[in-house]
C-alpha cells in the first residue's frame, strides 16, 4: 500500500470510530537541515560559515559566537470526529558556532525543537545546546543565551563603568517566580537619585531548563530600594534593601523566594510566598558559578560589543 491510500485509508477509520487524531500531509525539514549542515572546526571562519548557514539571529565578536535560526512547518489535517481542520505546527532549529582568538570556528553545536502531531493536550516542546563558553536555550517560545561565569568575570573586570554604578541581579533558587525592581530613593537635596531614576530588573524564565542566570544592569549613582515582586506585578512582597551605590561601584542583588501551601478550604490550597532580598558589594557564594545573561525577551541584555 502506498503512503497516499495508507492516508485515506487510517482517516476513513477514524472516521468511522468517530476520533480525535491528526493526518500528516508534510513534515519539517529543519533537523534533516541540521544535520545536513557542514562546518569545518579550526577552518571556517565567520564569513564562510554564514556562506553555509545563512545570516544569523544572534551576532557578537566581542562574545565570540553566531546563533542561526531555522525553521519550517509541519502542516497537516486534523479530525475531529468528522470535522477536519487544516492544522500548521512550525518547527524550529538553532545551529550555535563560536569563535577563538583567531576568528576561526571553535566548536558547532545544533539544537532541534519539535512539536508531535497535533497532539491537543502536549506541551510546548523546548531546545537546549550547551557549549563550553555558551548556553542557549528556548522557553515559553522566547530564546535566551548565557555566557559562563568564566567568560561573565572577564567581562565584568575589563568593561569600564564610568559615572555609572553596576548591578549584578541574581536569584538562589532555579524556579525564582519573580524580579527585582530597584528604584531610586527620593532625596531633599538635589543629586542623581531625586530626579526618580531607577531600573527594574526581571530574570528570564530560565528556571524551566534548571537553569539560573545573573542579570547586569547599570543606574546612575545614588540611593536605591530594591524589592522583590512576582512575575504578575499583582503581589509585592514585603521584602526589601535600602543601598548606596557611588560612581565606578558594583552592587550584587540576590534574592531568594520560597513557597508553602496555605489552606483556603477543605480540599483547596494556595501557595503562600516568602522572599527575602539582600545587596552586598562581595559577590555571594551562590551566583558565583552562575552565568550572564547574554539575550533574553528577545533584546541584548549586555552590551553585543562592549567599547565600540
Amino acid at each position: 500500500m502506498d503512503k497516499g491510500r495508507a492516508v485515506v485509508v487510517g482517516a476513513l477509520a477514524g472516521l468511522a470510530l468517530g476520533g480525535c487524531f491528526g493526518v500528516p500531509l508534510s513534515r519539517s525539514k529543519v533537523e534533516e537541515t541540521l544535520q545536513t549542515t557542514a562546518i569545518e572546526v579550526g577552518v571556517a571562519d565567520r564569513a564562510e560559515v554564514r556562506r553555509v548557514v545563512g545570516q544569523p539571529l544572534l551576532s557578537s565578536e566581542y562574545w565570540r559566537f553566531d546563533v542561526f535560526r531555522i525553521s519550517d512547518w509541519n502542516r497537516g489535517v486534523l479530525f475531529f470526529g468528522y470535522f477536519p481542520i487544516p492544522m500548521w505546527e512550525k518547527n524550529e532549529g538553532f545551529v550555535v558556532v563560536t569563535y577563538g582568538d583567531d576568528g576561526r570556528v571553535l566548536q558547532v553545536a545544533s539544537g532541534h525543537r519539535a512539536k508531535g502531531f497535533w497532539v491537543v493536550s502536549s506541551a510546548d516542546p523546548e531546545a537546549s545546546v550547551e557549549l563550553s563558553d555558551l548556553q542557549l536555550w528556548t522557553a515559553d517560545g522566547h530564546t535566551y543565551a548565557a555566557a559562563s561565569w568564566g567568560r561573565r568575570d572577564a567581562y565584568l573586570n575589563s568593561v569600564p563603568l564610568g559615572d555609572r554604578c553596576r548591578l549584578v541581579v541574581g536569584c538562589e533558587q532555579s524556579d525564582c517566580p519573580a524580579a527585582v525592581v530597584i528604584d531610586a530613593e527620593p532625596q531633599d537635596h538635589g543629586s542623581a537619585a531625586s530626579s526618580g531614576t531607577g531600573t527594574t530588573v526581571r530574570l528570564a524564565n530560565s528556571e524551566l531548563l534548571g537553569l539560573r542566570a545573573v542579570v547586569v544592569a547599570s543606574v546612575l549613582p545614588g540611593s536605591y530600594r530594591a524589592a522583590v515582586v512576582l512575575d504578575d506585578r499583582k503581589e509585592s512582597f514585603a521584602a526589601t534593601a535600602h543601598f548606596d551605590c557611588a560612581a565606578g561601584d558594583t552592587r550584587h542583588v540576590l534574592m531568594s523566594v520560597d513557597y508553602d501551601f496555605e489552606p483556603v478550604a477543605v480540599v483547596f490550597a494556595q501557595r503562600r510566598y516568602r522572599a527575602t532580598i539582600e545587596v552586598s558589594a562581595a559577590m555571594p557564594r551562590v551566583l558565583s558559578m552562575q552565568p550572564l545573561l547574554l539575550w533574553g525577551d528577545e533584546a541584548w541584555r549586555v552590551e553585543a560589543e562592549p567599547g565600540r
